[in-house]
């Protein structure tokens, strides 16, 4: 749609605004259906971590224990949990996914509820730094499954899928500004300069 600011044409753009000839930056609308696939993958995640963390619990609880995810010698959850990847300082590697998924279901929650009503919110960037962060977890221990121990977690598996889906959908929604920088330039006539705004 186009319009004037003090008198001078502006016509809007998801991504810029254009008005004259000067090109700003202007964040991207929120998407409802980004929200929610970010809360139903946060969900799923949250889930799948509660699960793992109820397995781990069990398995060495009851040695006599078999989980509903050990189908095979090499598709087995329990055998991953069990491993010197399965935990970090005593905590079992589920219950940090746990928390940080059920921050992911907060964040989620909190940007659905703000829609359609603010077009700016830092939720998206806030929640693609953390899945950027739990996706570098996730791709290290899946390393540490596939490649190390030659075991398939099926519970993992999930959760990696969650993680993924909420990169990919925060970093969807994450819009970043170009950089702008001034630099100066000699005036046509006269001395001195004169500043001139760039985008870099």
């Amino acid at each position: 749609s186009a319009g004037t600011t003090n008198g001078m044409p502006l016509r809007r753009h998801p991504v810029f605004l254009y008005r004259a000839a000067r090109l700003t930056y202007s964040p991207l609308p929120m998407s409802t259906t980004s929200a929610r696939l970010a809360l139903l993958c946060a969900l799923i995640g949250l889930g799948a971590s509660c699960t793992a963390a109820y397995v781990h619990y069990r398995m060495f609880a009851d040695p006599t224990y078999t989980s509903f995810c050990d189908v095979s010698a090499t598709v087995s959850c329990t055998q991953v949990y069990a491993s010197r990847f399965g935990s970090f300082q005593g905590v079992p590697v589920s219950v940090f996914g746990a928390v940080w998924f059920a921050f992911a279901t907060l964040l989620s929650w909190a940007w659905l509820r703000q829609q359609p009503a603010a077009e700016e919110s830092s939720i998206p960037g806030v929640l693609f730094a953390g899945s950027t962060l739990a996706l570098a977890v996730a791709l290290y221990l899946g390393y540490a499954s596939f490649v190390i121990l030659k075991l398939v977690c099926v519970l993992c598996l999930i959760t990696y899928a969650a993680v993924i889906g909420l990169f990919l959908i925060s970093g969807a929604a994450t819009s970043f500004p170009p950089c702008s920088c001034t630099t100066t330039t000699p005036r046509s006539t006269g001395s001195g300069s004169r500043p001139r705004r760039a985008w870099c």
